[in-house]
Formats: structure tokens, sequence, C-alpha cells
């Protein structure tokens, strides 16, 4: 099968799309990907593009961050031959996938000191020899003031440097225990998830040639989620990228919500910085969320600095049902709403149960609208609605979302009214977001004033994030917030 000609990778594209699809492929682009603009089918495009013979065809390396998106990513690119056509495939996986290939290949691991090909460390693997090395202490006399937990806290990413912070004889004994550790990893041929990409940086670093044949070997690469970088894997990019480096980066720093697993939405910035032939391409058209819902999910970052702000514009016709914030004065009332407007959008809109989604910050809240939905709709429903937190939901979406819990102290996510650094209220403010954009063609806010959470009765205002939105609707609404029992409040 002849190639297509390179128009054909642009077909049915906006302009910024096909912009981003077709740069020069020996260009650098960080493409700063708005909610529902489209990134996969761009990404995806653009590895199709560099696959193809008339543009070298070879060489191309793409990282994600979940098996899901890597499989979602061969599978089209698949479909649309331009893998047959690679005169060699792509190499396309999470970066930990990548960084423990590199570790296992071609006799790599032996440079580490491991005894043999590592494979990965099992939890149970892990827990076992954290038992038995206490057990062996306590049998010979020695009994350290040590829990499992604890323990296996400090052994966690074992081959990461020491940190900093610690009392002396308390750093010293998590040392000891890491040595320990790290000699039975080697010694029995295993390795842990997060240590991974750590020694992947050390193998490169300590040996030129290799870090040399992996730049001439993936020349052009991808990185998908780029917000959700840890500052080893913006070392590993900057690394492997060659001079002048042939990257096509694509994030949304709106959309990093990750911070408590190591991203750092930072690594947008930097990247500006560690690579100066970097240029900037943002993706606006969201064809996901109707034009409230689109115009209500700006409002949110309306302070944030022009240089990486998106400013979102509907490309679909999804209706325009207004965004509605409903604050209850308790969660009974809450449920019994919810469940009734369910179940006018089943008559009257044609949805689904399986349509709509309720979406909270805290797993805690999960339990309540589940039995909600299984007391008041029946068992079908809670079956089908999908409840999660919006971590789980991200990259989702659906055609109600119902957000629950928007209350001070849930989100953003401490104690009322107490002061968070701003990099966690920023993260809070972009959970906001992220729920919020999750919606198609209907978006509830939802609040009360009371709730019981995790057993106990709780007084609640309205999350901080709720009451700024609010105020910037440009439509007549009440200038206060009523609780009215019985009847919601509603814009």
């Amino acid at each position: 099968m002849a190639p297509p000609s390179a128009t054909g990778w642009i077909e049915g594209l906006n302009a910024e799309q096909a912009h981003a699809v077709s740069a020069d492929p020996d260009c650098a682009l960080l493409v700063l990907a708005g909610a529902g603009s489209g990134k996969t089918t761009v990404l995806t495009r653009r590895a199709a593009y560099l696959c193809d013979p008339a543009f070298g065809g070879r060489g191309v390396l793409a990282l994600t961050f979940t098996k899901d998106a890597a499989l979602e990513m061969e599978t089209r690119l698949r479909a649309s031959g331009a893998w047959e056509r690679a005169a060699d495939p792509p190499w396309i996986g999470t970066f930990h996938a990548f960084a423990f290939s590199l570790i296992r290949e071609a006799g790599n691991w032996g440079r580490l000191g491991f005894a043999t090909c590592p494979r990965l460390l099992g939890e149970e693997d892990a827990e076992a020899w954290v038992r038995g090395a206490l057990e062996s202490e306590r049998a010979a006399g020695r009994a350290p003031d040590l829990t499992p937990s604890t323990l296996s806290a400090w052994l966690a990413d074992a081959f990461a440097e020491e940190s900093d912070g610690e009392g002396a004889r308390e750093a010293g004994a998590r040392a000891e225990w890491r040595g320990r550790f790290r000699a039975h990893l080697l010694s029995q041929g295993m390795l842990g998830f997060g240590d991974m990409v750590t020694l992947a940086l050390r193998l490169l670093r300590a040996h030129p040639g290799l870090l040399a044949g992996c730049r001439a070997r993936w020349p052009r690469i991808l990185v998908d989620e780029f917000q959700d970088t840890s500052r080893d894997q913006l070392e590993l990019v900057r690394l492997l990228a060659d001079d002048p480096p042939r990257l096509f980066l694509v994030g949304d720093d709106d959309q990093a919500i990750y911070g408590f697993r190591g991203a750092d939405p930072g690594n947008l910035r930097a990247a500006l910085d560690l690579f100066p032939s970097l240029r900037v391409l943002k993706l606006e058209t969201n064809y996901r969320s109707s034009g409230p819902i689109v115009s209500y999910a700006n409002s949110v970052f309306s302070g944030k600095p022009a240089a990486l702000r998106k400013r979102l514009r509907p490309g679909s016709s999804r209706g325009h049902a207004p965004v509605r914030t409903l604050i209850h004065p308790d969660g009974v009332e809450q449920a019994r709403w919810m469940i009734g407007e369910m179940e006018r959008l089943r008559k009257e809109e044609g949805l689904a149960w399986s349509d709509m989604a309720i979406l909270f910050r805290i797993n805690a809240l999960e339990p309540y609208y589940r039995v909600a939905l299984e007391r008041l709709a029946g068992s079908e429903a809670a079956r089908e609605v999908r409840l999660a937190t919006v971590h789980a939901a991200k990259g989702l979406e659906y055609a109600a979302v119902f957000f629950m819990g928007l209350e001070d102290g849930i989100l953003p996510n401490r104690r009322a009214g107490a002061p968070l650094p701003r990099e966690r209220m920023d993260e809070e403010r972009r959970i906001f977001y992220v729920g919020v954009t999750r919606a198609q063609r209907f978006l509830y806010l939802c609040a009360c004033r009371r709730r019981v959470l995790r057993g106990k009765p709780v007084e609640a205002a309205p999350s901080p994030f709720l009451r700024r939105g609010l105020s910037a609707w440009p439509i007549a609404m009440t200038r206060a917030l009523r609780v009215l029992r019985g009847k919601d409040f509603q814009s």
C-alpha cells in the first residue's frame, strides 16, 4: 500500500490541530491541549505522521502514563496503517515500562549490580522480606522499635537518594535498612516500580555510549500528559533528547492533579528553559462540552498569567442547558433532589443511567451516594451510574455530571477555612476544573450545609471555588445564597 500524502494525516482536523500534527518533523513543540480539545487524536496523528516513510519512518519513542493510553495509541496507529508502513515500529509505552526495558536489555542490569536480569518486585515479596527481617532481628536479641508499616515506608523507592529533614539517628537507621534491602534486591534480581526511572537515569548518566545509542535509536520523542511528569521523568526526557531536540510534548497544566504522586506541573515551564527551541501551540477548541459549561470552565482560571492561559471555545452543539449550582440544607434532601433530577433527565432528555456520573473529591462520599442510588432509584441505577473521584474520572466524559461535596473542607480538601500552601490550593482548584470539564451537556455543582461525613455530623460552607464561579456568572441571579428547605438554589 502506497503511503498517503502528508495532508492525509490532517484530514478532518481544525487549524490548530493540523498545525500541531504537520509541524516540521525535526522541530520541538509543546502543545497545550485544553480539556476536550482532541489531544489523543492529535498525538496519535502526529505519531503516524512521523512513522510515515516520507518523513523517515523510524526512531519514534512515545511515552505515556498509563498502559491504557499506550494501547489506545498503538491500536489507532495499527488501524491507520502507519504501524505497518514504518521502517521501524515505534516504541510506545509508559515511562516505567521504557525504563524497565532499558534496564533489562543487553545486560544493562549487570552494570547496575544485579545478579540476574531483574523482575518486578511484588507487594508480597516486599512484605515477606520485611516480616523476615524483623523476625531475624528479634531472634538475635535485637528488638527494633519499628512497625512493619514504618519499615515498608522506609524501603519505598529503595534506590532513590536519601531524603533530608530527619534526625541523625533516624536517618542512620533508615539508611542501614535501605542498604540491606538494596543488597537483597540486587542479589535476587528484583526491582521496585518506583525505582525503574531512577535506575534508568543512573545508567544513562554513567554510560555515555548507551545514551548515545538511545539518542540514535529514538531521535523523535513524543510525551503524553506532560503536566504529570515528575522531576526524574523530565530529566529522562532531557537526557534522551538530542541536540537539537526533536520533541512533541502534549499537556495541560490546568489538569495537573497528581502532585501526591510526585507530578510537577512546573515541568511545563521548566521545559521552556531546558529546550530554548521549544515552540508553544495551544489547542483551545473544546469538542466535549456545551457552551455554558465551557464558559464556566474558563472562569475557573480567569486570573492566570496569559503565557500559559487557554481560553476554551465550544466546538460542538451539545445544547444550552445552564450550569446549575445547588446548595441544599442537608445530604438527605440533596440525595432526593439528585435522584429526581436523574429521573427527569431519563424521561425528558433521553439519557440512560450510564450517561450520568456522580463525582466527588474524596472517596469517603462514595458509599453515601451509592446507598442513595440503591434506595431511591433501584439496583439498575446503582450499577450503571458512574460514581468516582475526580482523579479516577480524569480523561472520561459524561452527558450529565453531578459534582457533589463542593464544600469548604472537602474541596479544597483541608480543615474548613484553614490556609493551604499556594501549591496545594492551586492543585485543589485544578481538581475542581477537571471535575467541571467532565460534563458534556448537563453540569450540576452541588453542596449542602450539613452532612454526615465519616460517621460525624458536619456543618459546612460552600467551596470558595464555587463562590468564585458564582460571582463571575454574567446572568441574573439571587445576590445571596438562599437555603430553603424542600427547594434548591439554582442559577
